[in-house]
């Protein structure tokens, strides 16, 4: 469908089995398919933030929440039509700060789709300056300047500069896109670009310039007391928010672009670090509209980092909450991700306590004393308890019957290009049996070092970070590779060189609960899947995955899962995919946040009135 008015004018793929085509011949366009093909020397892309669409079943929507990205798109035309291509028109109605976020966006996107060899010879930002009464010129000339260009009209002659013709400047000189600004979107692109803010989860947002800020309104009810808004959300974190992009950043980062909607700010709080101070010092810095927190503590010789509950961090309590109370923001709800930051939660007087268990982490090698204990409580007095996965949701149910089941989500869009990068790779060379995530307990070595001398004529691709393993207990062989830690993304490029994906998990205390988020990420990606037989696994995709035991089972099963349909895996997948976005997720999960919140400001409205 989208590209049905280009086919027709090349005369390209006009094939009548296309649902499309045989929609239009019915409803007597036949002629339109007997056109005489013109020449393109050039194909020209236009690219904004509403040229994705999104159909459901409440019909479409514009911008979608789920768009490719002009990378993607750029790829698809590449690979469709093979011409030379433009960038030809962007631009971005709002502020000059938004308009220089929006200009490194597609800057990016530009380069990302160069990098993977799409013919695109330039890009155009258009108008350079505001236009005028674009819209209501062809009836009357109001004079209406529109916020678009590089520079605005002044008088006469004259050309006024704002923050983003200096950026402009700077990308017209060659200046790459990771040395622009980027400058947190203001209302109304904040809500626009919702759906595109995850392609830019890596970026270091700043605040956009004073001359460009637009202050908050305050509205207030006709009584004159303020208009209730979300509290502000507390995250206190095991994981940190720079290492691996994974379950609580998936989460995060859409609960506070919700959040953010209603003027309340999300906080993530990690575990102290070691540093080179004297007493313990508070860091936080605004990334991927969150605010990242942790406590910096005095490095000892010989101990690591220590944990939220350790002796050395017992300010951290103090010093956030004095943080909250220096920015007007007492009693915010708080999100937990491990049990041992339970008192950090109850001292700032949370409005709302919520648990998410994302994994078993009593079974985890080096488990701190007291998780368990702290977590049995947690359990008992957290307003809202999620669980990651059905085997944990069975275990957490003896303590919490209304513990809510969510199981490992992904974003569909964002594996896409895996499948077009992968047909472009070919099938020449060997073969990649390949694995994406934490090398950690949970991972079975001697089966990957099995696998490498059971498939002599594959390469084994481990890719991920190592923890709590040290690197001279990873099996060696020629054909195991281990690339390190790569960002996410970078992921759909990385499962591009795979030929199957690997969830070679030991079965063990730790993984017997685990949902593992790789699952539907190699399936959305297009690959086939070996696995052990992990519990949920084996339960949610029986149909869908291939399962084996030892090195010489995930052996045969390689060699025979490259030979399936993708056609028929995906068939099976589609629903699963569906159904757990981390869209749909996020917002399930808000929606049952809120629903508890409400039912606890309805208590303390009426203890009030009571009182």
């Amino acid at each position: 469908r989208r590209h049905i008015v280009l086919d027709l004018a090349l005369g390209h793929e006009l094939d009548l089995q296309r649902p499309f085509l045989r929609a239009l011949e019915r409803a007597g366009g036949a002629d339109l398919l007997g056109l005489q093909p013109v020449r393109v020397d050039i194909l020209g892309l236009d690219y904004y933030c509403h040229s994705e669409w999104w159909y459901d079943g409440q019909g479409s929507h514009s911008p979608s929440p789920h768009p490719l990205g002009f990378a993607r798109l750029a790829e698809q035309y590449g690979s469709r039509y093979g011409l030379p291509m433009l960038l030809t028109e962007t631009n971005l109605r709002g502020l000059p700060s938004d308009r220089a976020s929006w200009l490194r966006y597609t800057l990016e996107q530009y380069e990302q789709a160069v990098a993977r060899g799409v013919p695109l010879r330039g890009y155009c930002w258009f108008p350079y300056v505001d236009s005028c009464d674009w819209d209501p010129l062809l009836a009357r000339p109001a004079r209406r300047a529109d916020p678009v260009g590089v520079v605005g009209p002044g008088g006469g002659s004259d050309r006024v500069r704002t923050s983003f013709t200096a950026v402009w400047e700077a990308a017209a000189a060659g200046a790459p896109s990771a040395a622009l600004p980027a400058y947190r979107f203001q209302a109304p692109c904040d809500v626009q670009l919702r759906g595109l803010l995850p392609q830019m989860a890596h970026w270091d947002w700043q605040d956009p310039p004073e001359e460009d800020a637009i202050p908050p309104v305050r509205t207030t009810t006709t009584e004159g007391a303020s208009m209730p808004t979300q509290s502000v959300l507390v995250v206190l974190s095991h994981l940190r928010w720079t290492w691996v992009w994974q379950w609580p950043q998936h989460l995060v980062s859409r609960f506070a672009a919700g959040r953010d909607e209603a003027g309340a700010r999300t906080w993530f709080v990690e575990e102290p670090v070691a540093g080179d101070v004297d007493s313990p010092v508070l860091e936080h810095k605004q990334l991927d509209g969150i605010t990242r927190v942790w406590l910096v503590v005095p490095r000892r010789a010989g101990q690591d980092d220590p944990g939220s509950d350790a002796a050395r961090a017992r300010p951290y309590a103090e010093l956030l909450r004095g943080l909250l109370q220096d920015q007007g923001r007492e009693c915010p709800d708080v999100l937990l991700y491990t049990p041992m930051a339970l008192d950090i939660a109850r001292a700032l007087d949370p409005g709302q306590l919520y648990y998410d268990v994302m994994d078993n982490l009593a079974a985890f090698q080096d488990a701190p004393g007291g998780l368990r204990m702290r977590q049995h409580r947690l359990l008992a007095g957290a307003d809202v308890v999620f669980a990651g996965g059905r085997s944990l949701q069975r275990e957490i149910s003896a303590h919490r019957q209304d513990c809510h089941l969510f199981p490992s989500g992904v974003e569909t869009a964002h594996y896409a290009a895996s499948r077009q990068l992968r047909r472009q790779r070919g099938t020449t060379g060997p073969k990649v049996a390949g694995y994406v995530g934490v090398i950690d307990e949970r991972v079975d070595l001697e089966l990957l070092g099995g696998l490498a001398l059971a498939l002599p004529d594959w390469i084994i691709r481990v890719v991920g970070p190592l923890t709590k393993i040290a690197p001279g207990s990873l099996p060696a062989a020629p054909n195991l590779e281990y690339p390190g830690m790569v960002s996410y993304p970078q992921l759909p490029e990385v499962m591009a060189g795979f030929d199957v994906g690997l969830m070679p998990f030991a079965l063990n205390e730790a993984t017997r609960p685990i949902s593992p988020t790789k699952t539907l990420e190699y399936l959305a990606a297009g690959l086939p899947v070996v696995s052990t037989r992990v519990p949920d696994v084996v339960a949610g995709y029986a149909g869908s995955v291939r399962f084996a035991g030892d090195a010489g089972g995930f052996a045969a099963a390689c060699r025979a899962v490259v030979t399936d349909s993708i056609e028929e895996r995906d068939r099976g997948s589609a629903v699963l995919r569906a159904e757990q976005d981390w869209d749909r997720i996020a917002a399930d999960m808000a929606a049952l946040m809120r629903t508890a919140s409400d039912a606890g400001q309805g208590r303390t409205d009426t203890a009030r009135t009571t009182a």
